[in-house]
């Protein structure tokens, strides 16, 4: 998958105004005002909406997905709880 990622992106537009690739590491190399800077949830999920929005989505893991937040997992619970 990694090399398909890689041969697909350089056809992909930046994820923000910084105009790094989307596949550098955003969370590290935005400029401090960009809201991917130290980021890492906004990345991942910015990069994933590139990547399904330009027909790449099956290169996703689904498998490794970033953890849930606590908010996130008590409406989750109290939803399957009713």
């Amino acid at each position: 998958h990694a090399y398909a990622l890689e041969k697909l992106a350089t056809s992909f537009p930046p994820l923000c105004a910084c105009g790094l690739h989307p596949l550098d590491d955003h969370v590290a190399l935005c400029a401090q005002n960009c809201e991917l800077h130290g980021n890492p949830h906004a990345y991942a999920l910015a990069l994933s909406r590139l990547l399904v929005a330009n027909g790449a989505g099956h290169l996703l893991d689904t498998h490794n997905k970033l953890p849930a937040s606590d908010e996130a997992e008590r409406r989750h619970s109290t939803a399957q709880a009713r």
